[in-house]
């Protein structure tokens, strides 16, 4: 018994090998498969299990009505053979113009053709889904160049960051700098008073004195 996604994958095969374009439908509910034939929209839902509580036929005659409403040219459900004996009689298909694939082990096989159905609107085809695509790629491109800018804008903020904590840096370097000049006037006005201590007061500050040792200077260097 094959697992859903590996009955997916024949269907897959059998539309590619016509040379078919084939993409997941939007509305996985509805549909599986939307296959693009030339100009014609082809649905395909693809039914391995019936619903809960409800026998096969009766699920297949469900998805029949509901397919009536879908916007598409055709309209395949895809089976494994196992189940083809539970189908709806062939008049049911026919109503709903609607074809059965049975998917064997060896290949999937066309057991009842679709007729064609009239469609007034168009559907998400594989053209519009396309469109989609590339409109999620355009809001990708937009978003990687925002991210971009982001990442420029956050490594400019850490530059500034950088720089300001230079700043502070420096900031706290002068500040030291600062108090420890305060602190060696201080030394140094500490040491000239005690060595001015008992010195005459009116030879504190005196600009005399340094006219007279000038002189005294030159005196000695005559001599």
């Amino acid at each position: 018994m094959y697992s859903r996604a590996k009955l997916l994958e024949k269907v897959k095969e059998f539309f590619v090998e016509k040379e078919m374009e084939v993409e997941r439908a939007p509305d996985t509910d509805s549909l599986d498969y939307l296959v693009r034939d030339g100009r014609n929209i082809i649905g395909v839902k693809l039914v391995a299990e019936s619903k809960l509580g409800m026998s096969f036929r009766d699920t297949i005659e469900e998805i029949l009505l509901k397919s009536t409403e879908l916007q598409v040219d055709k309209f395949y459900v895809a089976v494994p053979a196992r189940f083809i004996p539970l189908l709806p009689k062939l008049e049911i298909f026919k109503t709903a113009k609607a074809g059965v694939l049975e998917i064997r082990e060896e290949g999937v096989y066309e057991r009842i053709v679709p007729q064609a159905r009239s469609t007034s609107k168009s559907i998400s085809g594989v053209s519009e889904i396309a469109e989609r695509i590339d409109k999620i790629e355009r809001v990708l491109g937009d978003l990687e160049r925002k991210i971009a800018i982001l990442f420029e804008e956050v490594d400019s903020l850490k530059s500034i960051k950088r720089e300001i904590e230079e700043i502070r840096k420096e900031g706290r370097i002068k500040e030291h700098l600062k108090r420890e000049g305060k602190a060696l006037v201080h030394q140094v006005q500490e040491e000239a008073d005690q060595i001015l201590e008992g010195v005459p007061s009116f030879v504190v500050g005196n600009p005399w004195l340094k006219v007279l040792s000038r002189k005294r200077g030159e005196n000695d260097l005559g001599e």
